[in-house]
């Protein structure tokens, strides 16, 4: 890597959504200029301080004793400097700083480092610019709330779901169905937020949505009884498909998909996903369902987690038959 290509390369960073874009981004300043971290607030360059409300009272990120007259000045005017006396609340504040502001739509932001160097490289200030679209990173934005849901929400049903999936009783069964099928939902989630789609809201937008993402040819007759769903029983369904096609892409190898949805007499919902992939060897399949892997486990415990079934075979297409029995409300 030289500095000519370090804009583009930290633009890339930057513009990827990724939770952990900020570190990779700083990082590469660090190592391109032999800059040391300055180790403040939370991401060692302080995450450029991207929150919507920097700069007002009560709002801004920063402790009010880490503020000084030379930070204040420098995001105020726009102006990068080198600082010789940070305030004593700094890490490493006894060392020289660069702060270097950036702007990126209603958001401010500023790049903190110390370094012994003795000016402030120009092209320094040029190389910050490419970090603004971590600035649309926001409280309250699409990726943010993204990283929030796997980092707090992701974590606690993983941590919970390792808790409970070797207990061989029933209620640990039960749980742990349920907590895989919640950890596929988030995923999904995040990806749908990251992405900037809005929601997939009915069976036939996630046959198309979720063809088109895994490069599968699906079939349907556009699930003419699913205006009498309950939104609890479509939400069920739509993860179904999503976690179905996922797995005859990723793991089958598929090319098409048939998808059909009906109502039993017994008042039961049926979701029946198949494909021409390879299918999967009852081994596998028992793995699978047992640890979470080719995301039949997760269709499971939406299965389960309703009183509902999960029954896999072979399908006339040549792959997996997914069908899914579940009570509707």
């Amino acid at each position: 890597m030289t500095l000519g290509t370090l804009s583009s390369d930290l633009a890339s960073i930057a513009a990827s959504g990724r939770a952990d874009a900020a570190d990779d981004a700083l990082a590469l300043l660090a190592d391109a200029y032999f800059l040391q971290s300055a180790g403040l607030w939370s991401l060692g360059l302080a995450l450029l301080h991207y929150r919507a409300g920097f700069g007002v009272t009560d709002e801004r990120p920063i402790p009010e004793e880490l503020w000084g007259p030379d930070l204040s000045r420098a995001l105020t005017e726009g102006i990068a400097a080198r600082v010789e006396d940070a305030p004593a609340a700094w890490r490493q504040a006894a060392r020289p700083h660069l702060l270097v502001p950036i702007a990126g739509g209603a958001a401010s932001g500023v790049l903190i480092a110390s370094t012994d160097a003795p000016d402030l490289p120009e092209e320094l200030v040029e190389h910050a610019r490419a970090l603004a679209p971590l600035l649309e990173f926001t409280e309250g934005s699409p990726k943010r709330i993204a990283d929030d849901l796997e980092r707090e929400i992701g974590t606690s049903l993983w941590a919970s779901l390792l808790a409970v999936q070797d207990g061989e009783d029933p209620a640990s069964t039960r749980a742990a169905a349920a907590l895989r099928a919640a950890l596929a939902d988030v995923r999904a989630m995040a990806a749908t937020l990251r992405s900037g789609l809005t929601p997939v809201s009915t069976l036939a937008e996630a046959a198309r949505r979720y063809g088109e993402l895994y490069g599968l040819a699906v079939e349907h007759d556009g699930f003419p009884g699913e205006g009498g769903l309950a939104p609890v029983d479509r939400a069920a369904l739509i993860a179904v498909i999503r976690e179905a096609l996922a797995n005859a892409a990723v793991h089958g190898r598929a090319r098409h998909a048939r998808i059909q949805a009906g109502r039993t007499d017994a008042g039961l919902l049926v979701l029946i996903v198949e494909d021409d992939g390879s299918g999967a060897e009852q081994d596998e399949i028992d793995r699978a369902r047992t640890r979470g892997g080719l995301g039949l486990a997760a269709i499971e415990g939406h299965a389960t987690s309703r009183g509902g079934t999960l029954t896999l075979s072979r399908s006339d297409l040549g792959g997996l038959r997914v069908e899914v029995a579940i009570p509707a409300l």
